[in-house]
């Protein structure tokens, strides 16, 4: 039996938790942006976004590592979910309309 394998809805919960908690954080890098920050000030707030929700240990059962928490926040990055920096929908945006051309170009 498979007695010790996650369910569909625990993963589901527990992946809830971990963008309730980045949500939380990105309105406080939402809130620096009222005023226009240079580049070099977004990558800085990206920077200390990650720095917290690395330093934060969600648990799931009975696990609490520090890496299944920042490995699943790599997860949700990844699919586009969530980001770091704060214009992260745009860049990711960009990056794909880049890859696809470049693409498209080694096609012919």
């Amino acid at each position: 039996m498979r007695e010790h394998l996650l369910d569909r809805e625990e993963l589901s919960n527990f992946r809830d938790k971990l963008l309730e908690r980045w949500r939380r954080k990105w309105g406080i890098v939402e809130s620096k942006l009222v005023r226009k920050p240079s580049e070099d000030e977004m990558i800085g707030l990206g920077q200390d976004l990650y720095e917290k929700i690395c330093d934060e240990c969600v648990p799931i059962r009975e696990v609490s590592e520090p890496f299944l928490t920042q490995g699943s926040y790599h997860i949700l990055a990844d699919s586009g979910k969530i980001g770091w920096h704060p214009t992260y929908k745009k860049k990711m945006q960009e990056a794909r309309r880049t890859a696809k051309d470049d693409t498209d170009a080694a096609l012919g």
